[in-house]
């Protein structure tokens, strides 16, 4: 579970939107000592009585705005760069445009027209083991650093909607070991 906080979001949404794994990997990394530090507070408030944590699994353009949005903000942009006097060429116009064009472009990739054949669940960790690895590391960091302290942790992970056993082996080799 990425626990929301105003802290977290925009690095979610930065996550998301990178087109490579390196970019995504940078992200998750500023959002592993957050991530930690949501599970220490929970563990420690929730000792000596165990802890399921629910692995991440909504579908990414949740996240995002949404297309209806994006398309309304490029409208706007071009209304209000038209009337200046560099119009459509000034720079700051390009920047911001060309932004909203790659946000527009990430919200239909991850749009899903049946969430049940899309990234929900488990198929998220499976086609992004890097962010359930995250999470998992997060989790033993944060078990660690409690148990130190001297709190009882039990902690119980949930892999969400798991669908075929072939799922749990592959998470098990890729993530939970």
């Amino acid at each position: 579970a990425v626990v929301s906080t105003q802290s977290t979001g925009p690095i979610v949404v930065e996550m998301i939107m990178a087109d490579t794994l390196e970019e995504r990997k940078r992200q998750l990394d500023r959002l592993l000592p957050l991530q930690k530090k949501d599970f220490v507070d929970i563990f420690t408030v929730m000792s000596p009585y165990p802890v399921t944590v629910r692995f991440l699994d909504p579908p990414l353009h949740e996240f995002l705005p949404s297309l209806e949005v994006v398309l309304r903000e490029m409208y706007e942009l071009k209304l209000k760069a038209v009337v200046k006097p560099q119009g459509l060429e000034d720079p700051e116009f390009k920047a911001a445009y060309a932004h909203k064009e790659r946000v527009f472009k990430k919200v239909k990739e991850l749009m899903e027209v049946n969430p049940m054949i899309g990234h929900r669940g488990i198929r998220l960790g499976i086609t992004h083991p890097e962010i359930y690895a995250m999470q998992m590391k997060a989790i033993l960091e944060a078990t660690a650093e409690c148990i130190k302290a001297g709190k009882e942790v039990h902690v119980e992970l949930m892999l969400p909607n798991l669908t075929d056993v072939n799922e749990l082996i592959w998470m098990k080799e890729h993530v939970l070991d």
